[in-house]
């Protein structure tokens, strides 16, 4: 008993804290369900010979019908798939030589295949589209198959979904990936096939229903399910406790004063002068907010990314500090303030070795400070940034930043191997773990993204050894052989930023991150003609055409910041003016940057930043005067507003739909410009693309996901 419990230990170790790397966990599941929900799906799946079917039966349940803040989960999840003996063994040769005899209707042992199948399925409500996040099944051969194929069984059981609207919620298949093994055809290698549907077909369907009067205002208790976290379904919003400002008020929550957590308010350091600390001393209360998250955590030791979803209220800006005087000091805002992250269990199943699934529930706890007296379990939080109207000099700043710090400890409970309990005990966890994350919110070339808009925070944790677990035994030594170590990356895409105290109730309509899939990829050029800059009256910088160049990758889960970074270029430029015209060589400061706005209704708006556009040519000192032998340039950018001699970058704005990006700006002339202000250019004057429909090449699709 004690090697088959360490055994189980060991398979369970992957599964048990793969899913506790963020602040938070994923809500619980929901109660089983019903309704038969079922297909039969043809697959044609890819082979290095060429495409073979791939026969694949599901059958399920689902309840009838649902509730808004109820949890919808289906029971287990049965599923076949009828192989041809092909795909593991090849054609078979006749011994001799000659023609081979026909397959009998008898059978062939072939009961050493196993693999795995994981059936990738959405989740369908109205427009909106999850991953269900369904796993990974383990697949045995069914007794004695024909010659022409072997039968693969298996089940496992999916996660729930919880509903935030009424509606029809339906489960389609999309693809499939199948990795078999058999001992005797393949000599030890798996083969590994992907695998598609003509079509995507769906699964079964649960109308839901609105919330009942009791469970109105409830938070839903489910869990959304994407391979990043889809966000728990509604976030229980709070507002955290300001500051003490009194004696006798509650210490617990303010900035917390511990070394490694207060260290993010002095590195990086902020400028000697010209800010000014508000308040002088002591705490404003500051605004609270609550937000959630999804992302995804990898352990470094298992080689594995786990979906994660979070959820945190906070007070930001109890302490700041600020330009002083404010027209003329420094161009730096900082903001301070602490958070609270909430847990629940998340569960995880994973294929561990040996194809055995395993199932564990864990969580990730914040902690107190090592030695506070006070119990503040609080982390800290630290905003910087330029004032994104750069009208203050010097910078203090070049970028938008922040920072987060905590304590936290993992607990893990409700581990299953293969469906076998293994008891691990109630205080089964590892050690206390200072968690660091970071977020970078652009610089003038970027753009730069508001904090209350949501961002994206990543960081690496150690995670200590593990005590407590196991009973009758001690199983701590295999989990912390598992799992324990450094390098544990983390990344939580934030959704915007809500205020408990406003109108707006944030239980009520809470707000996801919006992170995009972007399809196909690859590189794009995105063109114009002509590309025009109208200047004052009739006067213009016109170009036979311009072209931008850039990559996108084709994923899922894509923070929309930072899309990709485009290289232009212009050809066939002139400027016309006063009747006449005069060849212009246009370059660029530096490259360019796509940033995706908020989705909505379906519309799609994108942001090009990062422009500063040199123009230079051979222009005339007069509108009638003879070309000279020197060149000038008019240079097209932004102005800040009390720095009249500096230069910065513009950005256009626009709708991308059906493969074109169509935009506009109204953009500066720098005082750097040097051409004659006859040419319709002059310091301080405007700059303006009206409409320039850029056609993308190759087209690429935005949706949320």
């Amino acid at each position: 008993m004690l090697q088959y419990g360490r055994r189980l230990a060991s398979l369970a170790a992957t599964a048990a804290v793969a899913t506790a790397l963020a602040v938070v966990g994923m809500p619980g599941a929901g109660p089983s369900a019903s309704a038969d929900i079922g297909a039969e799906l043809p697959f044609l799946c890819t082979t290095p010979t060429g495409t073979q079917r791939v026969d694949v039966a599901v059958k399920a349940s689902a309840p009838a019908a649902g509730r808004v803040g109820e949890p919808v989960q289906p029971g287990t999840v049965a599923i076949s798939a009828n192989v041809p003996s092909t795909l593991l063994r090849g054609p078979a040769e006749p011994a001799g030589g000659g023609t081979a005899d026909p397959v009998a209707p008898g059978v062939q042992a072939m009961a050493g295949v196993t693999g795995t199948a994981r059936l990738d399925v959405d989740i369908v409500q109205g427009t909106r589209v999850l991953d269900a996040g369904w796993p990974v099944f383990a697949l045995a051969a069914e007794g004695p198959s024909t010659g022409e194929a072997v039968r693969l069984t298996g089940h496992g059981v999916t996660s729930p979904i919880t509903p935030s609207a009424p509606g029809q919620l339906a489960w389609r298949a999309r693809g499939l990936t199948l990795v078999l093994d058999d001992s005797e055809g393949t000599a030890g290698k798996p083969v590994s096939l992907n695998c598609t549907p003509p079509r995507s077909p769906r699964l079964g369907s649960v109308s839901v229903r609105g919330r009942t009067p009791a469970a109105a205002g409830v938070p839903a208790t489910g869990q959304g399910i994407a391979p990043q976290a889809e966000p728990p379904s509604t976030l229980e919003c709070f507002e955290i406790p300001p500051p003490p400002v009194n004696p006798g008020d509650d210490p617990e929550y303010s900035l917390n004063l511990d070394e490694k957590l207060y260290e993010i308010f002095n590195k990086p350091e902020r400028p000697s002068t010209g800010i000014a600390r508000v308040p002088p001393e002591g705490y404003d209360p500051g605004l609270p907010y609550c937000a959630r998250g999804a992302g995804f955590a990898n352990i470094k030791k298992l080689g594995s990314a786990t979906p994660i979803a979070a959820e945190s209220v906070f007070r930001r800006g109890v302490v700041t500090y600020r330009a002083n005087p404010p027209t003329t000091g420094t161009n730096y805002l900082e903001q301070q303030g602490y958070v609270l992250n909430t847990t629940v269990p998340s569960r995880a199943t994973i294929l561990s070795l040996g194809f055995m699934p395993t199932t564990a529930a864990a969580e990730t706890v914040q902690l107190r400070a090592p030695g506070d007296p006070i119990n503040r379990k609080v982390g800290n939080l630290r905003i910087v940034a330029p004032l994104q109207a750069p009208n203050v000099r010097p910078p203090g700043v070049e970028s938008s930043n922040a920072w987060m710090r905590q304590y936290v400890a993992v607990r893990v409970k409700d581990v299953s191997v293969n469906g076998t309990a293994l008891n691990v005990g109630q205080n089964c966890g590892s050690g206390r773990t200072l968690l660091s994350l970071s977020s970078f919110m652009g610089d003038e070339e970027t753009g730069f993204i508001r904090p209350d808009d949501g961002q994206t925070f990543t960081g690496e944790m150690d995670i200590p050894a593990f005590s407590h677990c196991g009973v009758g035994e001690d199983l701590s030594p295999l989990f912390t052989a598992s799992i324990s170590g450094s390098g544990n990356y983390a990344k939580i895409e934030s959704g915007p930023w809500c205020r408990p105290s406003e109108t707006r109730d944030c239980d009520a309509d809470p707000e996801e991150p919006q992170t995009w899939t972007i399809s196909p990829g690859g590189d794009v050029t995105a063109t114009v003609a002509p590309f025009v800059i109208a200047g004052t009256g009739a006067s213009q910088i016109r170009c036979e055409a311009a072209a931008l160049r850039f990559h996108l990758d084709k994923q899922h889960w894509r923070q929309r910041f930072m899309l990709a970074e485009v290289t232009p270029t212009f050809t066939g430029c002139v400027l016309s003016a006063s009747g006449r015209e005069f060849p212009l060589a246009l370059s660029v400061a530096s490259n360019w940057w796509f940033n995706g706005r908020p989705i909505v209704n379906d519309t799609v708006t994108l942001e090009l930043n990062g422009i500063l556009i040199n123009a230079s040519g051979k222009i005339p000192a007069t509108a009638t005067g003879e070309v000279p032998s020197t060149s000038c340039a008019i240079r097209i950018g932004n102005i800040p507003a009390l720095a009249s001699t500096e230069e910065t970058y513009a950005g256009l704005v626009g709708g991308y739909a059906n493969g074109t990006f169509t935009a506009s700006a109204s953009m500066r002339v720098t005082n750097k410009t040097t051409c004659p202000s006859w040419t319709g250019f002059s310091r301080a004057g405007f700059g303006r693309i009206t409409n320039a429909a850029f056609a993308w090449d190759p087209p690429q699709n935005f949706t949320l996901k």
